[in-house]
């Protein structure tokens, strides 16, 4: 009995010792017209999912989370082997999930509920950041290309309106057939300040727009970003809360409650299964002595232990 008066306690012990994992979940959209990637443009394609998925749990941003989060300490000092399984552990702990076309849940667990919630919250972070790399070089580039643009026609508009002012003074004092032919060109070269303006608006408009996306792909991870193409629809949530004593106490109850009925069952499982001789008659019939016809006085019969102790009196017969 006494292995079963130490379970709870047992228990208890267990439940102390024990440190386990909470987890939290957040979760991203993404706006498919605004995005020019086709893993974007089809998430739950499961070729484009996995994709998504080993880009989530990628060395580059588990490592970028690690140490922004500091999960673990002194990750760098780490000989590589250690290196290797501290992000494998980290890696198993994370979880994507594609709930349609356009929304993606992400889950981490953590050793406690805050410490999974901030992790989880830079962990989205980088795997944003990591997702949308190739948008910001793509729109990088073409923020170049646009501003080189804009940079060209504002200098064919300085020289267009610098030879067009000196070609009005030079009509000033010119006459005849001079003055038409210099009016001729005086038409063209109006014609390509007009020109030249147009084309240095319209790339200064695309510029603009181009700069604005840039921005929300720089730090875009919110709805209220313009252009975003991937954001965080609700901040990281633990999905549970931490084990407090309470809880502990709760468990200690629940292993008296289990330790009692066992103590129980028990009790009733002997009593039922007792082979022990406890009677004379008992004892008679363990000893086959009815078949004589005659019971002989043994004497003092008792039993000790399950074994049969006779005390007799010399007796002539």
């Amino acid at each position: 009995m006494l292995p079963i008066i130490l379970l709870p306690l047992m228990v208890l012990s267990v439940s102390l010792a024990y440190n386990p994992l909470y987890e939290a979940t957040t979760t991203i959209s993404v706006d498919r017209t605004k995005a020019s990637s086709p893993v974007l443009m089809n998430i739950s394609d499961p070729s484009n999912s996995l994709i998504l998925e080993r880009r989530l749990k990628s060395e580059s941003v588990i490592r970028d989370t690690i140490l922004s989060t500091g999960a673990v300490v002194g990750f760098e000092l780490l000989p590589t082997e250690e290196k290797s399984n501290v992000l494998r552990d980290f890696t198993n702990r994370v979880r994507m999930t594609i709930l349609s076309d356009d929304m993606v849940r992400i889950n981490y667990k953590g050793e406690t509920p805050e410490k999974a919630e901030n992790v989880l919250e830079i962990l989205v972070g980088n795997f944003i950041d990591e997702i949308l790399a190739p948008e910001r070089v793509r729109v990088g580039d073409l923020l170049a290309s646009l501003g080189n643009q804009v940079q060209l026609y504002s200098e064919q508009e300085k020289k267009a309106n610098e030879r067009l002012s000196i070609m009005q003074a030079k009509l000033a004092n010119t006459t005849g057939k001079s003055r038409e032919a210099l009016l001729k060109e005086l038409v063209g070269v109006e014609f390509n300040v007009q020109k030249a303006i147009a084309q240095k608006d319209l790339a200064q408009s695309e510029y603009e727009d181009l700069l604005l996306q840039s921005r929300s792909l720089m730090g875009g991870q919110f709805h209220n970003e313009p252009n975003a193409i991937m954001w965080i629809v609700d901040p990281a949530l633990s999905l549970s809360t931490k084990r407090d004593m309470t809880y502990h106490m709760q468990i200690l109850f629940v292993a008296l409650q289990a330790a009692l009925v066992l103590a129980l069952v028990l009790v009733m499982y002997k009593k039922l299964t007792d082979s022990t001789l406890k009677k004379d008659s008992d004892i008679y019939d363990a000893l086959g002595l009815k078949i004589l016809g005659h019971v002989p006085n043994l004497g003092h019969v008792e039993s000790e232990g399950g074994r049969l102790i006779i005390t007799t009196q010399s007796k002539v017969l």
